[in-house]
């Protein structure tokens, strides 16, 4: 109750002449000079001793002199121990300026590379401001209160110096705390609170279920997102995708790169085929004729997501319909890019689907000439095609040959842009070679 009652007072009141009084000193005062300046304080401004120690050291912290200033603050805290309490009757100034001497002493600790001592001094602010303030800022305070911009301040350090602690658990519980409530933050601490809580969980190991409110961020942040993508968190990095679209919407113009991005994470899941087209064709109106990449691009993705809703149509006039667009889509696609090789892989793959095999074998065959072999993507569609067509003569030399380019160290996956799968690819070709044997056999005994 005691900070809630000082917020209600009539506002700071200025220090400004002391503190340039204070400042305009060129070295560090020796004991005699710090009682003089106590003595002045205390007469000239009717502080008490725990204000003007907070007074000095503010002025040794200003100065750069943090061990003196730790020690200034030191003596504060151990000889009035009860300015940690907040006393009913201290002013707002006066409780403005102890705050921030605990805010300056976690500064001048974080100078001295004392992490878990500043933290703990910010730690301390918080528990503070939370006992008086248990369910938030109350209505009415104003926001230019010093109260609430130290406060906020310790908020916002508190987690990055339990980051820096290597206190991973302390960097959640600290984000969680700052987010739980309404501490009327901006929109801009509030994002940056949100996404240093998804990196600590992405990237730290803790073993915690990944917040829901992550969900609700809303301003568009390629950092955050790319960080979920890697992750392999596509679905959470879409929700943020959703939510800055609609944002944006609202403002009256499309956003490109949350668009682009948002089309090509629905190509990587059939369930979101349908919004993938969505945001595609939405991507495409702010596009002239002459952007001839980018249309490449979107109607690459737009093939990609056809396939699926078409399959997932329940009336055969309309599959047949959209697995025309599809087609149509891609072919496109792949005559405006001079060198896309993925462009003909998903091509190659549509018309496997739709079981146009010889036009599949084609595509197929182009991407690895294009990228000279180096997809095993690729060489297992061409693969499982030949053997449709029970081609398992051709199918047999190609898995062999596959098995072989395999089995060269380092080779890398244009598709998957990750090294390290020989092994497992080679173990796959030797499936299919295998299966494509014993069909072989099975092929000669029905025949003869």
């Amino acid at each position: 109750m005691s900070v809630i009652l000082l917020c209600t007072c009539s506002g700071d009141q200025s220090n400004n002449g002391s503190s340039s009084k204070m400042t305009s000193r060129e070295t560090t005062p020796d004991d005699s000079q710090v009682n003089e300046v106590e003595s002045d304080l205390r007469e000239t401004l009717s502080l008490n001793y725990e204000e003007a120690r907070a007074l000095l050291g503010r002025l040794e912290h200003q100065r750069g002199n943090f061990d003196a200033a730790l020690q200034r603050h030191h003596a504060l805290q151990e000889g009035y121990p009860h300015v940690y309490g907040m006393s009913m009757h201290m002013s707002l100034h006066s409780v403005s300026l102890l705050l921030e001497a605990i805010l300056l002493k976690a500064k001048s600790f974080l100078n001295e590379q004392h992490l878990t001592n500043a933290a703990e001094e910010c730690r301390t602010i918080i528990d503070i401001i939370e006992s008086a303030w248990p369910y938030g800022v109350p209505d009415g305070t104003a926001e230019e209160c010093k109260l609430i911009d130290i406060f906020r301040l310790a908020l916002e350090y508190l987690p990055k110096l339990w980051m820096r602690s290597g206190c991973f658990d302390e960097t959640i519980i600290a984000n969680r705390k700052a987010l739980a409530k309404p501490w009327n933050l901006d929109s801009q601490r509030s994002a940056n609170l949100q996404k240093d809580l998804a990196v600590t969980l992405l990237y730290c190991g803790v073993e915690v279920k990944f917040p829901q409110n992550l969900l609700l961020l809303k301003k568009w942040d390629p950092e955050l997102v790319n960080h979920l993508i890697a992750s392999g968190m596509d679905d959470s990095a879409l929700n943020i995708i959703r939510n800055s679209v609609c944002v944006l919407e609202r403002k009256g113009k499309p956003h490109i790169p949350s668009l682009l991005l948002g089309a090509k994470l629905c190509c990587k899941n059939p369930k979101h085929a349908s919004e993938g087209i969505k945001f595609a064709n939405k991507v495409m109106k702010s596009f002239r004729s002459c952007d001839m990449h980018f249309i490449s691009v979107v109607n690459h993705f737009l093939g990609i997501c056809y396939g699926p809703f078409s399959r997932s149509s329940t009336s055969d006039l309309d599959q047949s319909r959209l697995q025309d667009d599809e087609l149509r889509l891609l072919q496109h696609a792949a005559a405006m890019a001079k060198y896309n090789p993925k462009i003909l892989y998903s091509l190659a793959w549509e018309n496997a689907m739709q079981r146009k095999l010889n036009a599949s074998v084609q595509s197929a065959t182009k991407c690895l000439e294009m990228v000279m072999g180096g997809s095993i993507s690729a060489w297992k569609l061409l693969i499982l095609i030949l053997s449709a067509q029970q081609n398992l003569q051709e199918a047999e030399a190609t898995a062999d040959f596959a098995t072989d380019e395999a089995e060269k160290d380092g080779q890398l996956d244009i598709f998957s842009a990750s090294r390290g799968q020989s092994k497992s690819s080679v173990e796959s070709f030797r499936v299919f070679l295998s299966t494509i044997q014993a069909k072989k056999e099975v092929w000669k005994s029905t025949t003869c």
